[in-house]
């Protein structure tokens, strides 16, 4: 796990007044965001919590929803998240499931950010993740400047 000091260094290099700013997280109940969470939530941070139900995988997307929300609520947080029937916009939009629950997700972030004065939304990333994200760049721009 990422210790605290490596955390707040690396958050002080990319925003120094990084105390005095308002941070909306993404928290997905996974392992990536629940860390990103438990380091946000240690060093005392302004943080609001959201997550979105895609509704993909039955009781369990419910599950997540509501460890997400008991998490918040039991440490005190403020707690955003939307039901999006991921299935059918992506129909309707000819999107492909992943397109679908993406553009759903990050229209819900930006929503709460822009209503809510948040600074930045706070997404988390495995190496796996990130690897995953430049293949499909590159799969969809052609090239790393485009990138």
């Amino acid at each position: 796990m990422i210790e605290l000091n490596i955390f707040l260094k690396h958050l002080n290099n990319i925003c120094p007044d990084f105390k005095n700013k308002k941070f909306l997280l993404a928290i997905s109940g996974g392992i990536d965001s629940m860390v990103m969470f438990h380091l946000f939530h240690c060093a005392k941070l302004n943080i609001a919590i959201a997550h979105v139900n895609f509704q993909l995988r039955d009781a369990e997307s419910e599950r997540d929803m509501n460890f997400v929300f008991e998490t918040a609520h039991n440490a005190g947080y403020t707690f955003f998240d939307k039901r999006v029937d991921t299935k059918s916009f992506s129909a309707k939009n000819k999107l492909n499931i992943q397109d679908a629950a993406r553009k759903l997700r990050y229209d819900f972030f930006k929503e709460i950010a822009c209503n809510n004065n948040f600074d930045f939304i706070c997404t988390a990333h495995n190496r796996d993740d990130v690897i995953e994200t430049l293949l499909m760049g590159l799969n969809k721009r052609g090239s790393l400047s485009t990138l």
